[in-house]
């Protein structure tokens, strides 16, 4: 079970998952249509990404959809 929750005020997300048994040594695999999107932060459960404009600005250039997957 993956959980998206958006940060108040900002284009982040915080993705939680259960714990991952190999701590932090996961793949994430992300595709979105926007120009900027980094993940920092990494935990067992989860990290926070970040959807940012074409001049790196918080917001969205187009509809702000992504997609993530979580490999062990």
């Amino acid at each position: 079970n993956i959980t998206c929750v958006r940060v108040a005020t900002d284009t982040a997300y915080d993705i939680t998952f259960p714990a991952h048994p190999d701590g932090i040594r996961y793949v994430v695999l992300m595709s979105s249509i926007e120009y900027h999107m980094p993940y920092r932060f990494p935990l067992a459960t989860g990290f926070r990404i970040y959807m940012r404009r074409a001049n790196n600005n918080a917001g969205f250039d187009f509809e702000g959809t992504f997609s993530i997957a979580v490999l062990s």
